[in-house]
């Protein structure tokens, strides 16, 4: 299965080579899409790190027993 953003920018170019008007909505869906995309894997990375952070800091304080 092809990715949504490849087939929303085949689309935008689709649009223009065929001299259908400049139809950005296509390309604008696949840049929003790449920025959710992003942002997630930031999301995750940050809820990852925080995660180790915390079991970190409790068997720090488990060893303290």
């Amino acid at each position: 299965m092809t990715d949504i953003v490849e087939r929303l920018r085949k689309r935008a170019i689709t649009w223009l080579s065929f001299g259908w008007g400049n139809n950005d909505i296509y390309d604008e869906a696949a840049n929003e899409i790449e920025r959710l995309r992003e942002a997630l894997k930031l999301e995750r990375q940050l809820r990852d790190d925080a995660l180790r952070a915390f079991n970190e800091a409790r068997a720090a304080l488990k060893e303290r027993e």
